[in-house]
């Protein structure tokens, strides 16, 4: 079984990248299986995934790298249950150092299976966050370079949005910082960019890995700096107009996030009424103004909302901005919509279950 370790810092485009490439290789009959993770639970990416009919299991509560038993459980699980060929694990867009602590661990303990890391990051915020910008604290910066300097692979997703402009700034910023870096530019939704990334992962040669030299202080100040939000709701409206409450909520929740000048990392939204299941995703890449038009106006009475946001803020402040946008869609339209589950919070600090910094291959 090859194993896909996906790293790369919130919306890089890791999920949609996963999706894809399952879909392309269920063409080929391979059989394919995903571990997703993420510090909290109720994930938008796993419910997505699922709904597409792939093989999922999700490790929550804990990133990969401070619960490898967890990870491990899963990828036997998977194994036993589904024997994929090929499985991808996302890790939590906030989370780096996975050389040490999930590579050098697979490579003890199941030395047969191949890993290869492939780090993905948004073609248009690349050179922003590389270059030195306030758009993140320094803190939080710190760990997005940290995933890019391990990475086997460097995959600069959504490359279609970039300019000509934009692109040669894009390379001249992987000449100067990333010279020796192998890079892929990619459009996750074109399956030649998919079958690209799959073959040239396929032939990554993993001798020459070095484990990070990484402060552990500075990485677990980074995490803390963003705040986790999940939040499952279920709107209700007897004139039929609840995929129009949706939409609503879900714009003025981007749009307040905006006004008060908060830098999001992710913003992901799924939505389900009973014929469909739509994935919106807003990050910090995205143009001021942005307003979701992928739900249709249907004449439903019932939808479900899944709301997975990390900002830079605090939770408490999250939390009352997501309250105020339920608030103002019920007024609005006269409707109730019930909270069936939700958290808020700051990740702990990073304390890893194996951090290995020899080669064991």
């Amino acid at each position: 079984m090859l194993i896909h370790l996906i790293g790369g810092f919130l919306g890089g485009g890791k999920t949609t990248a996963i999706q894809q490439a399952c879909s392309v290789l269920r063409k080929e009959e391979r059989r394919v299986g995903v571990i997703t993770n993420d510090q909290g639970t109720q994930l938008v990416d796993t419910h997505f995934l699922k709904g597409a009919a792939i093989p999922t299991e999700e490790v929550v509560g804990s990133c990969f790298c401070c619960n490898y038993p967890a990870f491990e459980n899963h990828m036997m699980q998977l194994d036993e249950r589904d024997k994929p060929d090929i499985l991808f694990a996302e890790s939590v867009g906030s989370c780096t150092d996975l050389v040490a602590t999930i590579i050098r661990p697979l490579q003890r303990f199941h030395p047969t299976q191949r890993v290869v890391l492939s780090v993905f990051a948004d073609a248009e915020v690349f050179p922003v966050l590389v270059v030195g910008s306030s758009l993140f604290k320094d803190s939080v910066n710190y760990i997005y370079k940290k995933q890019l300097e391990e990475a086997d692979l460097l995959i600069l997703s959504k490359c279609d949005r970039l300019s000509g402009h934009q692109r040669r700034q894009l390379e001249e910023v992987l000449t100067k910082h990333y010279p020796d870096k192998m890079v892929l530019f990619q459009n996750s939704y074109d399956e030649a960019h998919i079958r690209r990334w799959l073959q040239t992962a396929s032939m990554v040669q993993q001798s020459w890995r070095k484990a990070l030299t990484i402060d552990y202080a500075q990485y677990g100040a980074g995490e803390a700096e963003l705040a986790w939000l999940n939040q499952q709701l279920s709107i209700s409206n007897e004139k039929g107009q609840a995929a129009r409450i949706a939409k609503q909520l879900i714009n003025h929740l981007y749009q307040s996030i905006l006004a008060e000048q908060l830098v999001v990392g992710h913003l992901k939204f799924l939505y389900q009424d009973s014929d469909r299941q739509e994935k919106i995703s807003f990050t910090s890449g995205h143009a001021t103004g942005q307003e979701v038009r992928t739900i249709p106006d249907t004449s439903g009475q019932a939808v479900d909302l899944l709301i997975n946001a990390r900002v830079q803020t605090s939770p408490v402040h999250l939390q009352q901005l997501v309250h105020r946008a339920i608030e103002e869609a019920e007024q609005a339209f006269d409707c109730a919509i019930a909270v069936l589950g939700q958290e808020a919070f700051m990740p702990g600090f990073p304390k890893p279950s194996h951090r290995i910094l020899e080669e064991t291959i």
